[in-house]
């Protein structure tokens, strides 16, 4: 617990880390004002807004609505996309950065085991990636407060796909939104530890996760027909687009996806403890 302690005080301490925060909740409330504010809804979106009020009507649920205190929590969960930039960032660095200041060596004569010390900082990765997903959140509520008001909603939301309208309860929703990209952001997470740790470069450990995080979608489509695509990694990272009712790569339920995503997770901080344990870190 100290060690853990001591890891989380030296990663929100970093200059870089408020940067990260202060970019993130500016950017929550820019966009809620320009989609409150400054733009007005184009006849499209009205008009699948009152689509989805029928729909809701039309299976006797209790429709949300879109101007209401959690419209932006809603809206901002496409921003975890955001999230998982910064958390791939302390990933990538709390390893590799000791490397590169040369204090790796203070932190291995500590009485401590070298698993204990890498435990420790892949946990301040994760307090790390959970404080900014509650940074999200809380921002977006308080644009919310800020733009419609202290209006809770109740009843359903609808969501338009490709196969038709699905409707789900407003707060099992955005726990759902929420927890799915969250398992997202660990993956790549532990891509970016285990870069930063086997490679001790901050550069490759960030480079290589933002990569896979903007084209490993469309590598996955290119193999779509293929059977590697039903245990190719990127094939299984759609969860919160399935969940909002649009087709993924392959056609399994979330919670197999979940696994794959898991086992592949599971192995590479295998890889990042056999290598900070095992082989010779110092150099």
């Amino acid at each position: 617990m100290k060690l853990l302690q001591n890891e989380c005080m030296k990663l929100f301490k970093k200059k870089g880390t408020w940067v990260m925060g202060t970019l993130l909740v500016l950017f929550v409330i820019a966009t809620s004002a320009l989609f409150t504010v400054i733009l007005e809804p184009p006849p499209q979106s009205v008009d699948m807004q009152e689509a989805e009020a029928a729909y809701a009507e039309a299976e006797g649920l209790a429709y949300a609505g879109e101007e209401h205190i959690l419209v932006p929590v809603i809206e901002n969960a496409a921003l975890m996309s955001i999230v998982t930039m910064f958390t791939v960032i302390a990933a990538a660095t709390i390893t590799a950065g000791e490397h590169a200041k040369g204090t790796i060596k203070l932190l291995l004569i500590r009485p401590a085991s070298r698993w204990q010390i890498l435990l420790s900082k892949l946990g301040a990765v994760v307090l790390f990636g959970l404080v900014m997903t509650g940074l999200l959140f809380a921002s977006s509520f308080v644009s919310g407060m800020l733009f419609y008001g202290w209006n809770l909603p109740e009843g359903y939301v609808v969501q338009t796909a490709m196969d038709g309208m699905t409707a789900h309860g407003v707060y099992s929703y955005i726990a759902a939104m929420y927890s799915l990209w969250f398992v997202d952001l660990l993956l790549f997470a532990a891509i970016a530890f285990m870069i930063g740790t086997v490679f001790k470069s901050s550069a490759l450990g960030i480079g290589v996760p933002l990569v896979l995080l903007f084209t490993g979608s469309t590598a996955a489509t290119l193999i779509a027909d293929y059977s590697i695509a039903n245990v190719f990694l990127f094939s299984h990272t759609d969860l919160a687009s399935r969940f909002m009712g649009f087709p993924g790569v392959v056609d399994v339920s979330l919670a197999v996806s979940g696994l794959v995503m898991a086992l592949y997770a599971a192995a590479f901080l295998a890889v990042s403890f056999w290598r900070f344990t095992v082989q010779d870190v110092l150099d």
